[in-house]
């Protein structure tokens, strides 16, 4: 998908990018981030798979999908809950301060290209 969408970017070329033309995808960065992606998915898929295989088959089919489940269990995964929901909100506003910053920055940028002589 990178491959193509720098292509499709590459055609649509407006010409007021600047070195857009240079952009490329380094296939290094785009292993790594293959690896550790994978690397997450395996960490933590293996806990749910863990707790899982601790139970019979025929005991974790049975179990009714309105049960609550106590303990520390339960702690866990509403601390999980809780710290998913802060990332959302910290990355929210971040990318919210990024996409204003870019917009002062676009607009001292046509500003100075205005007042040259």
């Amino acid at each position: 998908m990178a491959f193509a969408t720098i292509r499709t970017v590459l055609g649509i070329d407006p010409g007021n990018i600047p070195r857009l033309q240079q952009s490329s995808v380094d296939t290094h960065v785009l292993f790594f981030a293959l690896a550790m992606s994978m690397l997450a998915g395996l960490l933590f898929g293996s806990f749910p798979a863990w707790s899982v295989s601790q139970h019979g088959p025929s005991e974790v089919l049975n179990q009714s999908a309105t049960r609550n489940v106590k303990g520390m269990r339960s702690r866990f995964r509403q601390g999980l809950i809780v710290s998913q929901i802060a990332l959302s909100v910290v990355l929210l506003s971040g990318s919210g301060l990024l996409v204003r910053s870019l917009m002062k920055v676009q607009s001292i940028g046509k500003a100075s290209t205005r007042t040259r002589p």
